[in-house]
């Protein structure tokens, strides 16, 4: 998009960010972690920002800086440009979850990471990835499913308008 998603504002006034807090905060969420880059700030009140973990290693070190920062069991993670993403779904993924297993998202053979539920032991797994230089989702939350750290939820495909991912300026003006 050429800038921040975080801070563009939606048709309702929320910018993305604030939308996805609202959202996790209306699916229960007590404890809510932003993960930015260094020398990032959002400066919500609310919120607790983590730092990336490691620089330039994409969403996968923003997700293990908040399971290692998480003061609960499980993490649930909610990307900014997930916007059509409803606090019922999130709930769902959270009943599908046990005390040491998530749940996330799969449409055929892809995973949706960003709209997941993670259990605090898969820190470890990040960690192993990112040391290796293994950086995508795809092929971590894979490997936690095979260990049985994650449940794969199918979507229902009235569900999958719930993905809709924004990265463009005129995904926007077409909602």
């Amino acid at each position: 998009m050429g800038r921040d998603k975080a801070t563009i504002p939606l048709p309702n006034g929320f910018a993305l960010l604030d939308q996805a807090l609202h959202t996790l905060k209306s699916a229960g969420a007590r404890e809510l972690l932003v993960s930015v880059r260094q020398g990032q700030t959002y400066g919500r009140p609310e919120t607790h920002e983590v730092t990336d973990s490691v620089e330039n290693c994409g969403p996968l070190a923003g997700l293990l800086a908040a399971l290692d920062a998480a003061a609960t069991d499980h993490v649930v993670v909610l990307a900014v440009d997930l916007p059509a993403m409803p606090p019922d779904y999130l709930r769902k993924l959270l009943a599908a979850s046990s005390p040491k297993r998530g749940a996330v998202p799969q449409q055929g053979d892809f995973f949706e990471p960003l709209a997941a539920v993670y259990p605090r032991i898969a820190a470890d797994s990040a960690r192993d990835a990112l040391s290796a230089g293994r950086f995508s989702l795809q092929t971590w939350v894979g490997t936690l499913a095979t260990s049985g750290i994650i449940h794969p939820l199918m979507v229902e495909p009235s569900e999958t308008g719930f993905f809709a991912n924004w990265n463009r300026p005129n995904d926007i003006s077409s909602s």
